[in-house]
């Protein structure tokens, strides 16, 4: 097969995703194409369930585009440079829950590798780094009750004068004060706790899934978790992040509260 067939075979499915022309997808690829989203590790053999994935994220993004950017090749295989574009008119399902529409406009990069056999594609693999999305549709503090949106600013204040107005402030409504720090790439499991909670965010990056919803956490910002809501806590950063939680303190279940 020549790099040009390849090539321009390569070219029509980006052209035929961009018109929503499924039936083009299916008669380019073979019906046991194995196409692997290599962000999410979802895997297929099927051209159907194939065509169902990039369809969702139709549905999350009726206006997205893909741009082949450029093409480097080997022996059978074609390796495009892509970008995405589009707006979020549509629930997008990850891993904790859906992120319901923002219509926020959301761009990406990604590599999509191409093979073929016997004229037809038979592996699809697509590489991207989700985190970019998720960091664009990262829902805005004021989706949850806060307690205060004051920002300190580094040349004025220190981190523990910081520290000290949070847990006396804490203390007046009723909270606890708990000082704590997460390394690069920690994820933690689902959480459930049978009282409230406040969560503020000193230095780094904190992002917060409650309910399925997420929160992108500021420094200097602070974010209410309601009792009982299930909720998880992300560091996607290459960085220590330093922030401090508390749990309601006038509750007969704070007791059964298991530290972090």
């Amino acid at each position: 097969m020549s790099f040009i067939a390849l090539a321009t075979s390569a070219r029509a499915l980006v052209d035929d995703f961009n018109a929503r022309d499924w039936s083009g997808v299916i008669a380019r690829c073979g019906y046991q194409v194995c196409f692997k989203d290599m962000a999410t590790s979802n895997a297929t053999s099927d051209i159907q369930k194939s065509v169902d994935s990039l369809q969702q994220w139709v549905s999350s993004f009726p206006d997205l585009r893909a741009t082949l950017i450029s093409h480097h090749f080997a022996e059978k295989v074609d390796i495009g440079e892509l970008l995405f574009e589009g707006h979020q008119q549509g629930g997008f399902i990850v891993e904790d829950g859906k992120i319901p529409a923002t219509g926020r406009k959301v761009s990406w990069a990604a590599c999509i590798v191409i093979e073929k056999r016997q004229e037809k594609i038979s592996d699809i693999r697509l590489y991207y780094d989700l985190g970019t999305i998720l960091d664009q549709l990262a829902t805005p503090i004021p989706s949850l009750p806060t307690h205060s949106r004051k920002r300190f600013g580094e040349d004025s204040d220190t981190i523990d004068s910081r520290l000290k107005e949070i847990q006396s402030r804490w203390a007046a409504d009723g909270f606890n004060f708990v000082e704590w720090r997460d390394p690069p790439g920690k994820n933690w499991p689902p959480i459930i706790h049978p009282v409230d909670e406040v969560v503020y965010l000193i230095q780094g990056t904190l992002v917060f899934v409650v309910d399925g919803e997420y929160i992108r956490v500021e420094p200097g910002q602070e974010i209410f978790v309601p009792a009982g809501a299930t909720h998880t806590v992300h560091n996607n950063s290459d960085s220590m992040n330093h922030w401090c939680y508390g749990y309601r303190l006038n509750s007969n279940d704070t007791a059964s509260l298991r530290k972090r």
